[in-house]
């Protein structure tokens, strides 16, 4: 489907079909759930297990969540997402707010949608995408062979990007996952969060000024971090939803429900790392390991630390 310039305010499901619906070429295409962000529904609803459904070159706002795929493997390409689960306004100022000024602003301001959420895919690309002012940016959960690259995810409430599991048991998670190239920024909670899941990589990203830890990773299996610039991450100790945030190091990695076999734990790797701020922590640190973790197949090796108490 090519769609011609214009604003079309649509809440659309697609069911068991592979489709591709991009702009024709001749302006921007502007798809809303809603003529402003209320939270009533999803800008794209999907269900379609095993089918390719791509949206490409359009600009989605407006909803609860702007795609929301339970199942397909769903591609999402040089597109602009924003103002879904929030339309940006009635933030605090975080330099003097309360951690319960913020429990109040997501309650009375957030839908607890977001920007992309793609669930059991089996693979998908989420690329060259412009993601700002929702309350979640990318969610990839539960998918395979994901490949998210080159965009420009920023000033979301949640995290920028965000690899995730509908379980913490180590059995559920994304596997065999990719993201790389892209610019994760101003997020307020983590800059790229793992959690669960399997042979996932996260390379040559710049993750800055994240309010909590810059590369966050949870209950992890064979995850690789490589080649990132991760700076003045843990800006502030909590969240803009109002929790104590995940706010220790600029690299996190902690939780011990991992898949299992695997070969190691997570290899963090030639990452310039620097300026992270204190967070939750008593000291700054460029990288913490929990202590709850799996023992084996730790390796951090080749990294550039700058301006730390603790690299």
């Amino acid at each position: 489907i090519e769609v011609h310039t214009g604003t079309y305010t649509e809440q659309l499901i697609i069911t068991d079909k592979a489709l591709t619906i991009t702009d024709a070429g001749d302006g921007e295409v502007i798809i809303e759930a809603d003529t402003a962000q209320t939270g009533a529904g999803n800008t794209f609803t999907i269900n379609a297990p095993g089918k390719d459904i791509t949206l490409s070159n359009l600009t989605i706002r407006h909803g609860d969540y702007g795609i929301h795929s339970t199942a397909g493997n769903v591609n999402v390409l040089h597109c602009t997402l924003y103002h879904n689960g929030w339309d940006g306004t009635g933030l605090p100022d975080p330099n003097s707010a309360s951690q319960e000024d913020f429990a109040t602003f997501f309650s009375t301001y957030a839908t607890n949608g977001g920007a992309i959420r793609i669930e059991n895919s089996n693979a998908s690309e989420i690329a060259f995408c412009t993601i700002y002012e929702n309350d979640r940016g990318i969610r990839y959960q539960d998918g395979a062979n994901g490949n998210i690259h080159d965009n420009v995810s920023h000033h979301n409430i949640e995290a920028g990007i965000y690899l995730a599991a509908s379980t913490y048991t180590g059995a559920t998670g994304c596997v065999d996952t990719d993201v790389n190239n892209n610019q994760s920024y101003a997020n307020m909670n983590n800059g790229i969060l793992s959690i669960g899941g399997k042979n996932n990589t996260i390379r040559n990203n710049i993750v800055r000024d994240n309010w909590n830890s810059g590369v966050m990773l949870w209950h992890v299996a064979e995850n690789t971090v490589q080649g990132n610039t991760i700076k003045r991450n843990n800006r502030f100790t909590f969240t803009a939803v109002g929790d104590s945030g995940d706010a220790k190091g600029g690299v996190w990695v902690i939780g011990d429900n991992s898949a299992s076999p695997s070969a190691f734990v997570c290899r963090i790797l030639s990452n310039t790392i620097a300026d992270n701020q204190l967070g939750r922590s008593a000291q700054r640190e460029g990288v913490r390991v929990g202590n709850t973790i799996p023992s084996d197949g730790i390796q951090i090796e080749g990294n550039t630390f700058t301006n730390h108490d603790m690299d």
